[in-house]
């Protein structure tokens, strides 16, 4: 069975989850660390595939569609169905889930239209499928890029929220374009890669790459997110929940539930039309997790839940049985 990684890593972890492209310099002055000793240990924490930065689109915006499907599927064809959801770029994370369909699967296109002639055709073609249930998200409340360790104290929190807003100003206006892409895609396999490996590997002129990656980090479109092999997270229990609200009620209860430090909320199609997902500590934590969504938000009715057994996928990085990156990401 994995270990829970040290109190020191998941401290340095943290403070990435907050300012996650803040320098050694900056994060050692808040954790009251050495710059090298940080630059060292997040190195080895990212050779072996226990912790990445990487960039995801937000879904804040109308600029890309997202659907979140559970695929049930026949038992002789679970291993190669995973297999195949994984290899398809379009499909962003797969997940086994513990009852009900086989996988949860997240997709984003640029667009509903695309998506149903791409990778929901695709699912519906394949041999072994006997259900697919598709929800489109409407509004992405909460993202896992907020999602927090909470192994820092308030004045830490704070610092390094200081930090991350004076290195990135969020600009609304800024839609990305074509150029911006390449950046994108650098983003996504290292969230923390410099304009300096920026230009070298695109052959831009310097002050290019700066303001290209200037432009990306202060989109709206763009988050960038700090994982971890969930096993070594001390919080191995991964819970779906899909629920009912009024309408009018959504974006008030997101609020009270962003309290709760869940990984996700969104606003979906359908009958169940709020998905919620926590990382817990253990199974017990389950019932008690329901129980204060329910006190923070009175209106919802809670139609089912799953446990995710493994996340093969996450976001686009292939993942082991640990959690942890085998280093290949399969995305669009």
């Amino acid at each position: 069975m994995e270990t829970t990684l040290s109190e020191q890593s998941l401290e340095l972890l943290n403070a990435l989850q907050i300012a996650p492209r803040a320098t050694w310099r900056q994060l050692a002055g808040v954790l009251g660390s050495k710059p090298s000793t940080l630059s060292q240990r997040w190195d080895d924490l990212r050779s072996r595939g226990v912790a990445w930065v990487t960039a995801m689109f937000s879904g804040a915006t109308r600029h890309s569609a997202i659907a979140f499907v559970e695929v049930g599927c026949t038992m002789e064809r679970q291993t190669a169905l995973g297999d195949e959801f994984v290899a398809n770029p379009n499909i962003v994370s797969v997940e086994r889930l513990t009852q009900g369909p086989n996988f949860g699967l997240t997709i984003v296109a640029d667009s509903l239209e695309s998506m149903a002639m791409g990778p929901l055709e695709f699912l519906a073609g394949l041999p072994g499928v006997t259900s697919i249930q598709t929800s489109a998200s409407v509004a992405m409340h909460h993202g896992a890029h907020l999602w927090r360790l909470e192994h820092l104290d308030k004045g830490q929190i704070e610092a390094l929220k200081s930090i991350h807003r004076e290195m990135t100003a969020p600009d609304t206006s800024i839609v990305l374009g074509a150029d911006t892409r390449p950046i994108v895609q650098m983003l996504q396999l290292d969230g923390r890669c410099s304009a300096a490996d920026i230009a070298r590997r695109l052959d831009l002129a310097p002050a290019t790459a700066r303001r290209r990656l200037d432009r990306v980090l202060r989109s709206e479109e763009i988050v960038l997110r700090t994982e971890l092999a969930q096993s070594r997270s001390g919080w191995p229990v991964n819970v779906q929940w899909f629920a009912r609200l009024p309408a009018g009620d959504h974006d008030r209860a997101a609020q009270r539930l962003a309290e709760l430090n869940p990984r996700m909320i969104a606003s979906v199609t359908g009958n169940s039309n709020l998905l919620i997902t926590f990382w817990l500590r253990s199974l017990h934590d389950v019932l008690t997790v329901e129980q204060m969504v329910e006190q923070a938000v009175p209106t919802i009715t809670i139609d089912h839940s799953a446990v995710l057994i493994n996340a093969l996928k996450r976001q686009g990085w292939v993942l082991n049985s640990d959690g942890s990156t085998t280093g290949e990401f399969v995305s669009s």
